[in-house]
């Protein structure tokens, strides 16, 4: 899979030609919920960390083996779609560089940094740290995210003149 796709989930088998042109979509878990005090204040009751789900769709010539997949089975998602992360003003100085932490692992390899629609090189990367050169502006931070996701429901379509298959993938973050 590796030459047709950048999506990567340990633990489910993709067959040749099964997961080209993917489509990502990361979105939001409800994890909390927002009251009003008795004095009318908006304030929120629950996790500050957000978890994700994630829908990938695809066409192509096969599927995957999703019909192995154990119901309780957990996968590590290396994801196509990408978070963005803005780098804090007062961000931690190392020297000639800033120092910035992402929120989640970053698949490896991916992490760039923007600046004005400008990717800007060289950056170092260790686990979630990145340093990048001292500069000023609005600097952003790109990266795929590797999440912790259990398979909550897929689907298979089959396109009988075309000869085509088609897959959907719904995922929760652990």
């Amino acid at each position: 899979m590796k030459e047709d796709s950048e999506l990567v989930i340990g633990g489910i088998g993709f067959p040749e030609f099964s997961a080209r042109g993917c489509v990502q979509k990361l979105i939001p878990l409800e994890t909390g919920r927002y009251f009003r005090t008795i004095n009318g204040k908006l304030r929120y009751a629950g996790q500050q960390e957000r978890k994700y789900r994630t829908v990938i769709t695809c066409q192509d010539k096969t599927v995957p083996d999703f019909h192995s997949v154990k119901s309780d089975q957990e996968f590590q998602v290396q994801c196509i779609s990408r978070l963005w992360q803005r780098v804090p003003r007062e961000a931690e100085r190392d020297g000639d560089s800033i120092v910035c932490s992402l929120k989640r692992d970053p698949v490896p390899g991916s992490p760039l940094v923007h600046q004005g629609g400008k990717i800007i090189i060289p950056i170092n990367v260790s686990e979630k740290n990145v340093s990048i050169p001292i500069i000023s502006g609005n600097v952003f931070i790109t990266y795929r995210p590797l999440l912790r996701m259990h398979l909550i429901n897929f689907e298979t379509t089959y396109h009988e003149w075309d000869l085509t298959w088609g897959w959907k993938m719904l995922l929760d973050e652990v």
